[in-house]
C-alpha cells in the first residue's frame, strides 16, 4: 500500500510540475475559440488548467486534440516544434511512469 501511495504522490508531482512547464510554453497561443465558436477546453492560460491538460495527455484520452492545437496556433512562431516533441515526451514518460 505504502508503494502505491508513492507512485501516486510522484505522479500527481510530476503531472504538476508538466502542468506549470506547459502553461509557460503555450500560455496566450491556445485562443479560447476557434474560428467556428468551438471552445477550446485546454487552454493552458492557469495552472489549473495546464494541469488537467497534463492529465488528460497522461490517461490518453483525446489527448492529440491538445498537441493539434498547441501546434496549430504555434506555428507562425516558429516553435511548435517545441510543444509538439514536450506533449509526446510527457506522453511517453507518463504512461511508463504509470504502467510500471
Amino acid at each position: 500500500m505504502y508503494g502505491i501511495l508513492n507512485l501516486i504522490m510522484f505522479l500527481f508531482m510530476m503531472t504538476f510540475l508538466c502542468g506549470i512547464l506547459a502553461c509557460q510554453l503555450v500560455r496566450g497561443d491556445i485562443p479560447t475559440y476557434d474560428q467556428y465558436g468551438n471552445m477550446y477546453e485546454m487552454s493552458f492560460r492557469t495552472v489549473w488548467n495546464g494541469f488537467l491538460g497534463m492529465y488528460q495527455i497522461l490517461s490518453s484520452e483525446n489527448w492529440t486534440q491538445i498537441l493539434y492545437a498547441a501546434t496549430e496556433f504555434q506555428t507562425q512562431y516558429h516553435i511548435a516544434w517545441i510543444s509538439a516533441t514536450f506533449f509526446i515526451l510527457w506522453f511517453i514518460i507518463g504512461n511508463s511512469i504509470s504502467l510500471l
